[in-house]
């Protein structure tokens, strides 16, 4: 005997939110859909378990009466600081597919109550013992005074865009002494974490855009030149460049005043970067190499800094005082062939 079956006019919509909940049962979160009709700015989907953005209104497009861009502008920023530094510094990730459930987790040394958590005890980000528990309750973080913890989960990133946020310079980050004295997950060479944190960027990209409908749809757009830059803010979205600030660029390091490099090794170095499509770079960062000469910022953190470090000025120049070093930002081009 054949049974016909039969539903009424919401069973589709029944039938797909059952579908929905058995995934996020099944494997953690689910998609959500939006809304039909939704507007450019307004996801398609977006993981179940996930930060609010709880902005209203379309984000500003086009140019002022004058043909200028609008916007504010975060020019020094780390996205992807918790894959620098062995890779447990910086506790919580930017994005997961799973969402922030998944992402915004502590570090496993500071279980069961922060008391493990040595450079964030040491920086007096908290008392020696804090909250690990970031999502759902954040109780302890992020905080302001927080070194280790997540800052920069992508929903938070979308909620500043979403206010007037056009320019974002993602500085990919690391230093191999710092990672060599806390605990890590990978190796300390500082080339390869670069590598890994401008392919991190890249995937939260595509990440944004599936949430937004498939390639290029999506807020978050990497960007080589102030053209592409001029044109994402025009078209109201974040136009995101990537810069370096690493101690031991190409491996130019010193020892006993010796250059580790060569002019070749760096060539090779800045091609391999712009390549990667970074276009801002700092020389130097907190410990001299063979570029450049740094001085160490002021007071008793610089002097922790200070006995940490082995390497003396660089024979090539004078130091530069800390305000020179924190804004002297060289702008990666192509050479001419």
């Amino acid at each position: 005997m054949t049974r016909t079956l039969s539903r009424g006019r919401g069973g589709g919509s029944a039938l797909l939110a059952l579908v929905l909940a058995l995934a996020a049962v099944l494997f953690g979160s689910a998609p959500v859909p939006a809304a039909a009709g939704g507007s450019w700015w307004e996801p398609v989907s977006r993981p179940a378990a996930d930060s609010q953005i709880n902005v209203t209104g379309a984000p500003f497009t086009g140019t002022d009466a004058r043909g200028k861009v609008r916007g504010f502008v975060d020019a020094h920023n780390h996205l992807m600081s918790d894959e620098g530094f062995g890779g447990r510094l910086i506790c919580g990730r930017t994005f997961s597919e799973a969402g922030a459930a998944d992402a915004l987790k502590d570090c496993p040394e500071h279980y069961p109550d922060g008391s493990g958590a040595l450079f964030e005890n040491i920086t007096g980000g908290a008392d020696g013992h804090h909250d690990p528990v970031g999502w759902p309750t954040f109780k302890d973080w992020p905080a302001h005074d927080s070194l280790t913890h997540q800052q920069n989960y992508y929903a938070w990133v979308e909620r500043a865009w979403r206010g007037g946020q056009r320019v974002l310079v993602n500085d990919l980050v690391t230093n191999g002494l710092i990672c060599s004295i806390l605990p890590r997950d990978r190796g300390c060479d500082e080339m390869d974490s670069i590598r890994l944190q401008a392919r991190r960027t890249y995937e939260l990209q595509d990440h944004v855009d599936r949430m937004y409908g498939g390639p290029g749809k999506g807020w978050f757009r990497i960007v080589t030149d102030a053209a592409q830059a001029r044109s994402v803010v025009e078209q109201g979205k974040l136009a995101v460049v990537l810069g370096v600030e690493t101690s031991e660029p190409f491996g130019c390091k010193q020892i006993l005043d010796v250059a580790q490099c060569d002019k070749a090794d760096i060539d090779r170095g800045l091609d391999e970067l712009y390549g990667l499509g970074v276009r801002s770079m700092f020389l130097c960062h907190k410990f001299d190499n063979a570029l450049c000469g740094v001085r160490f910022d002021e007071g008793p953190s610089a002097r922790r800094s200070t006995s940490a470090s082995s390497c003396r000025p660089a024979p090539s120049g004078p130091r530069r005082s800390a305000r020179a070093r924190s804004t002297t930002t060289r702008s990666v081009r192509r050479r001419p062939r």
